[in-house]
């Protein structure tokens, strides 16, 4: 039964799982909750060249791409948990993971959001090493397109018909990650949080102050 649970517990956010720790009554009314958190959203590039070059195969192609897609979220997800990342959304080829500011004692702490920020920071740099430019055909690859900010996120449980209700996320991080999408291109990791909450230097991820919105290759492994 525990083996049942961990699997089901790995499709399912750590933000839900930590509630129903606390309580696991089922919910019967919208909830909303306030936390401090580095928010990370990552799109993958290529996939519609990908689909169009499957689609040749016909039913053979849908199937060849579901692998392709299986094995390169796959691997994302993976390093994303690994770097301590909670994984809340999946859009279509893109999904959205936090780092929820934590104290020692695990309570939400905003003093803690420059180290949060700092492990997602990590995590992107090598999310682009290992998974840019990554061929899945002779003249096919799929990169990714990385956006980071921090600050407060809003999660909510809305619905409630038929007993279904969704999670979501909002808040201005997921602002900021939506608007330095618009400068971002394949192997690129933009950050854009609010002054205050960039990342302290460190040997391993190098910042610079966050006075200015500034966009870096992540071949420079460099965050601005």
């Amino acid at each position: 039964m525990s083996d049942l649970i961990e699997t089901l517990a790995s499709y399912v956010p750590t933000l839900i799982t930590r509630r129903l720790a606390v309580d696991p009554a089922p919910i019967t009314a919208p909830t909303s909750e306030t936390l401090p958190a580095a928010v990370l959203f990552a799109d993958i590039s290529g996939f519609t060249a990908l689909t169009e070059h499957l689609a040749q195969k016909g039913p053979a192609g849908a199937e060849e791409l579901t692998q392709h897609l299986n094995t390169y979220f796959g691997q994302l997800i993976d390093l994303i948990v690994l770097y301590g990342g909670d994984i809340v959304k999946f859009a279509g080829d893109a999904l959205i993971a936090l780092w929820p500011a934590f104290d020692g004692t695990g309570n939400y702490d905003p003093a803690f959001l420059p180290t949060a920020l700092q492990q997602a920071a990590r995590c992107s740099l090598e999310i682009q090493r290992q998974l840019n430019a990554y061929r899945v055909a002779a003249d096919v690859s799929l990169s990714l397109k990385l956006t980071l900010g921090a600050g407060e996120v809003l999660t909510m449980h809305l619905g409630g018909v038929y007993g279904r209700w969704e999670f979501l996320v909002t808040g201005a991080p997921l602002i900021q990650v939506g608007l330095a999408g618009n400068y971002a291109r394949p192997g690129d990791i933009i950050l854009r949080p609010k002054p205050g909450h960039c990342c302290k230097p460190a040997p391993s991820v190098p910042c610079h102050p966050p006075s200015r919105f500034s966009q870096r290759r992540a071949e420079g492994r460099r965050c601005a």
